[in-house]
């Protein structure tokens, strides 16, 4: 679960620092395909540092939006994929 993940990764704290925020708002009614709220990415201009955006303060941004209406969902078609076990996975 994402929980735990969170729970081991490495947290680095940077300031004064430029480069591209990426993210996406997930709605809590399609909480069983994924994590709700905002999931950030950040990567520094000279792409030496990236990762998960926990917390931020900008002094000057520009923000583009794309607002969209659908989920694409891919189920992987392999052989393993359709052997699990899906009563074993915890909701």
């Amino acid at each position: 679960p994402l929980t735990s993940v969170i729970a081991q990764q490495t947290v680095f704290e940077h300031r004064n620092i430029k480069g591209t925020l990426v993210g996406y708002w997930f709605p809590e009614y399609l909480a069983s395909l994924n994590a709700t709220g905002y999931h950030l990415h950040f990567i520094s201009a000279d792409k030496q540092k990236a990762g998960h955006m926990l917390d931020c303060s900008l002094t000057e941004a520009v923000a583009l939006i794309d607002d969209f209406d659908s989920v694409q969902l891919l189920i992987p078609q392999t052989e393993t994929f359709q052997k699990i076990d899906w009563t074993r996975i915890p909701k």
